[in-house]
């Protein structure tokens, strides 16, 4: 199962250390403030540096994990046994031997009281042309002191018995003292100033974190501690943070097309990136990106503060929905953005191509009339069947806004109208080449909405495609109740993270289990198998989600800065 791919391998083998180290709890004094830690070392890393990448409180954030009762449900799980099973968790253990008889610490050991506080990796872009001159420094606070130290100097006299090491020099800059390892190929530096040790293959980047630190007055906040606070960052497990500065010289060319002139106005508006993974109550793997937006080009501004806006769809969507999407798209502004990236000549044939094909279906100029009157609101949502019930499908709706635009002939009509025809059009063809089961077109008026569906013996039992405009939306939905359902609020969602999709785990567990004998003889009938085997995959599938509830994706913008991120929530809590 485990030796098919080398990447499937080492992500085992990762796993299998955070599950081996999180097992046996923490011995030694208890850790300090997590703030205190990684700014001691962030002090040395210099501002500039293309991307750092930060993991603090690793020991604590296994403790609590190791102690869960989710940790306990994974163990029992199929994953949990699979794991146990691998050929590289004994490899594993048998490193952790290794580790112990060569060094006189195990895996556990290095993670408490070596790695477990602050790790930190910096690293600097050389010119362009030149990647041979890129930088590194590898950064760490370690909770034991004497530890580190004794760890140190074991490893030294390891390599030096094996030839791995030639000598260890000691060098100086300005007063403060480092030492040089000379290794067959090359040299390597490092510096130990108490609990934190830098490590770095390039002499003048120690030297310039050495700077760095002498120059930092005591007690100020380091300009990367900054940042993550800034980017409500502070208490992310892992956090990359990329500064764009330094890649200018290798991002932004002198070309005069559109396209590059674009890309180097929003490049340079762009004022920081950072990736972050957040263990909690949730897993959250997080994308935040701070721009002056004052800097950006008009048209890209207001899509973007259109599309960080709460959509009012999201006010109709129930919470136990098996999935949900919902935004704001501005599409003039999008279509704006677009021409950035074009010749006036290559915006004039994309604008005649759009009216010799969808302009022609809908008599009216796509870029000019239909553009502004669709959206900016639109929302999809699927949701579960009643228990009590005959349908076994899932519900289906998806709504955009439509406006009426000006004039005599509503553009929303148009819209609808197109709609109709195209309709139309797919009954006729299909009723031509199935004469036995045809399809008929059915025009209802349902709480004074008038509502047409498409009724035939080949839908599921509740299947009727509908469609039709309620209250300033555009409604398609997979029968006429769905279309009642929902309400086209006009109100927008309120202020804080906003969800942009949502996938409820824990209904569609329960969905499984309550269509499980519909579903099974509908995938039968699908792929051909008996339907035995398609009960067993099933519950197979079921199996599978149990160890989650939800997955979301949410945005939340403040401050010239806009987070996406994705939330996952076990089925059990991540901590006691």
């Amino acid at each position: 199962m485990f030796g098919e791919s080398t990447h499937r391998r080492i992500a085992w083998a990762v796993l299998a250390v955070l599950v081996l180290s999180a097992s046996v709890p923490a011995a030694g004094p208890p850790a300090s403030n997590a703030r205190e830690p990684r700014d001691q070392v962030l002090r040395f890393v210099p501002a500039d540096v293309g991307f750092c990448l930060v993991v603090q409180d690793l020991r604590q954030h296994l403790e609590d994990l190791a102690g869960s009762p989710f940790y306990q449900k994974w163990l029992k799980s199929p994953h949990g046994a699979a794991l146990a099973s691998a050929p590289e968790w004994k490899q594993l253990q048998s490193l952790d031997q290794r580790l112990m008889r060569d060094l006189g610490v195990g895996l556990v050991g290095l993670r408490n009281d070596v790695f477990g506080e602050t790790l930190v990796c910096a690293y600097r872009p050389g010119p362009p042309g030149k990647p041979e001159e890129e930088q590194g420094l590898f950064l760490l606070r370690a909770r034991n002191e004497k530890l580190l130290a004794d760890l140190l100097q074991k490893i030294n006299e390891v390599q030096k018995k094996t030839g791995e090491l030639k000598d260890l020099r000691k060098c100086e800059h300005r007063g403060v003292k480092y030492l040089c390892r000379e290794e067959p190929a090359r040299k390597t530096y490092y510096l130990l100033r108490g609990p934190v040790l830098l490590f770095t293959a390039q002499e003048a980047f120690l030297r310039q974190a050495i700077d760095r630190d002498l120059d930092e007055p005591a007690g100020a906040i380091p300009p990367l501690s900054r940042r993550l606070r800034e980017m409500r960052l502070d208490d992310a497990l892992l956090a990359l943070v990329i500064n764009p500065r330094a890649w200018d010289a290798e991002l932004l060319t002198k070309a005069a097309d559109p396209g590059a002139k674009t890309f180097a106005a929003c490049w340079k508006a762009l004022d920081g990136v950072a990736l972050a993974v957040h263990l909690d109550r949730e897993v959250r793997f997080s994308l935040t990106v701070k721009a002056k937006t004052g800097d950006l080009p008009a048209s890209i501004k207001r899509f973007l503060t259109s599309a960080t806006s709460p959509s009012a769809t999201w006010t109709e969507f129930p919470e136990n929905a098996l999935v949900a999407a919902g935004g704001r798209l501005d599409l003039p502004a999008l279509y704006e953005v677009l021409g950035l990236f074009m010749s006036k000549t290559s915006q004039r044939e994309m604008e005649a191509k759009l009216d010799r094909t969808l302009g022609v279906l809908l008599g009216r100029s796509v870029v000019k009339e239909v553009l502004p009157a669709l959206g900016p609101d639109w929302g999809l949502c699927v949701t579960a069947p009643a228990t009590d019930s005959k349908q076994w499908m899932p519900g289906v709706v998806f709504a955009v806004r439509v406006d009426e635009g000006n004039g005599s002939d509503p553009v929303d009509q148009a819209i609808l109208l197109a709609v109709l025809n195209r309709v139309q059009l797919v009954i006729l063809n299909y009723n031509i080449l199935n004469p036995e089961q045809p399809l008929a077109l059915r025009t209802q008026t349902l709480d004074r909405v008038r509502v047409r569906s498409v009724q035939g013996s080949i839908f599921p039992v509740g299947v009727q495609p509908a469609f039709a405009l309620k209250t300033g939306f555009l409604i398609l939905a997979s029968a006429p109740a769905e279309i009642l359902r929902f309400k086209a609020s006009t109100t927008a969602a309120g202020a804080g993270p906003m969800p942009l999709v949502r996938v409820s785990v824990k209904d569609w567990r329960a969905y499984l289990k309550d269509r499980r004998e519909p579903l099974a003889t509908a995938l039968a009938n699908r792929d051909g198998i008996k339907k035995n085997q398609a009960l067993a995959k099933i519950d197979e599938l079921r199996q599978g989600l149990e160890l989650i509830d939800r997955v979301e994706l949410r945005q939340q913008a403040w401050g010239g800065m806009v987070s996406f991120t994705l939330a996952i929530q076990p089925s059990a809590a991540l901590q006691k």
